[in-house]
This record gives C-alpha cells, structure tokens and sequence, in this order.
C-alpha cells in the first residue's frame, strides 16, 4: 500500500507544474476586484464554497496538470457592469472567462436584504440536549460557505457558515433548523447555486 501511495506522490510530483492554496485563489480574487475598482465597479458579491480535505486536480490548457492544495475552493463572483449583470469563477488553479447573466435577480436580491443578512448570520447546529448521536452524513458536515458582499459605500458582509448548520443530519434534530433555512443568506445562497448549476458548463479557463 505504501509502495502505491508513493507512486501516486512521484506521479503528482511529476506532472502538477502547481499546488495553490486558499491565499493564492484569495489574491486571484484580490487582483480582480481592484481591476473593477479600477472601472468605477465597487459593489459586487463573491461566494467561497469547499468542503474541507476535498483535493481537485485538472489538466490545464498548455498541458500541465495543477492540484488543490489541501483543500479545493471555487469562488464565484458576481457584480453589474453598466446594465449587463456578470459572473467569474474563480478556484486553487486559476481564473475562468467572464459570462454575461440573463438577469440581476441575485444582486437585486442582495441590495434589498443586505442589512437584514448582515445582521441575521446562520447559526450553529444545535441539539435539543447536551448529549448527541453520531452523525447520519460526515460528507456535508465538511463542506462550507462563505458569502461576502462589498457595495462601494462602506458596508461589508462576510459571512461564513457549515452546510450542516442548515441540516437534521444527526440523531437529535437541529433546535436552529427552521431559523437557520427562513435566513434570507441561506436564500440567496440557493439563487447562486441554481444559477451557478445553470452556467457551469459554460465556463472555461482563461
């Protein structure tokens, strides 16, 4: 078993030319929005999602292979240009194209409730008791969000949140499950997600 641990390592060694981290994709990020600033843009709403020990690994457009390291993140960003609302994403390995949105129901959303979602963050799982069971799924109890939103003006929301939090997922029922899902961020985090299973085919590394 070591023997083929190994192999897999001199494989990897070998061919991922990269292993890039959460601060690489933050400063990807970071460049990003200063280029916007640049063009008068300063409000815009990025979503972090990752589950914690998920390791991705692509083949990249001149041949090279690059790995998540640790942990694979992808970032979406979203903000309007002019009339036309835009999204990138962003992961471990790099930038993706620029697309163009059908709509701005997500940042329209997001400037209604961003008062409301700073000031209401999910809260945690809670059990009816001290004691708890074991948990019925670990998978999603590793898997994250995080929502940040910046509107040109002063305010900034960054909120961060365990998928599981939203969740009945272990033997005692979650005392937060109706509060945490009646959250306007838990709803605007489902309009990313569907838009983002819309378009997700579509993107293409830069």
């Amino acid at each position: 078993m070591k023997s083929i641990y190994f192999s897999i390592f001199l494989l990897l060694s070998t061919y991922c030319y990269a292993q890039h981290d959460e601060a690489y994709l933050n400063g990807l990020v970071s460049e990003y929005t200063k280029s916007l600033k640049k063009k008068n843009i300063k409000t815009y709403l990025l979503s972090k999602r990752y589950c914690t020990g998920n390791i991705e690994i692509f083949q990249l457009r001149d041949g090279k292979m690059c790995a998540s390291k640790s942990t694979y993140f992808e970032i979406y960003l979203f903000w309007m240009e002019g009339e036309i609302p835009k999204i990138k994403k962003f992961d471990n390995c790099g930038l993706y194209t620029t697309l163009e949105l059908s709509n701005s129901n997500i940042l329209d959303f997001m400037n209604i409730y961003k008062h409301d979602i700073k000031q209401n963050p999910v809260k945690h799982y809670q059990f009816t008791s001290k004691g708890s069971g074991p948990l019925q799924s670990t998978e999603i109890h590793s898997c994250s969000r995080v929502i940040e939103y910046r509107d040109g003006q002063g305010l900034v929301i960054n909120q961060l949140y365990n998928l599981f939090d939203i969740t009945n997922d272990a033997l005692e029922e979650n005392i937060n499950f109706e509060y945490n899902n009646s959250l306007n961020i838990i709803s605007l985090d489902k309009m990313m997600s569907n838009v983002i299973e819309q378009i997700e085919d579509e993107f293409r590394r830069e």
